[in-house]
This record gives structure tokens, sequence and C-alpha cells, in this order.
């Protein structure tokens, strides 16, 4: 297991989607190895019918968009 992988001390929210051509279980992984260490609720994780980088074609143009 990754060093970086052993606490949650920040909100995370991990994104997946189920069309993910690249890498659908990397962040179902990410997700399960944080929650056997998130004590505080604090590990998050969202599945939807995404494919890959959809959700960077639409990146807000100002803060707070």
């Amino acid at each position: 297991m990754p060093s970086y992988l052993t606490r949650v001390t920040v909100p995370t929210l991990n994104v997946a989607g189920w069309w993910d051509q690249e890498d659908f279980h990397g962040p179902v992984h990410i997700y399960r190895t944080l929650e056997k260490r998130d004590s505080t609720s604090r590990n998050f994780l969202v599945v939807d019918p995404w494919n890959h980088g959809v959700l960077s074609l639409t990146a807000p143009t100002t803060t707070g968009s």
C-alpha cells in the first residue's frame, strides 16, 4: 500500500465513471483503502455514468462557478 493512503486528514472525494475506459478501478481502490482508516467520515465516493475526462470539459471560468 502506498504510504500516502494511510489516513484521511481532509475531506476526500473519489470520483469514478462507469464508462471510464482509462481507469474505473483506481478511484474505487483508493476509496476502499482509505475507508478502512477513515474514523472521521471524510472519505467519499461518487460513481456515475461518465467516461474518462468528462468532468474536465466544463471547467469553471471564475472562482465560485
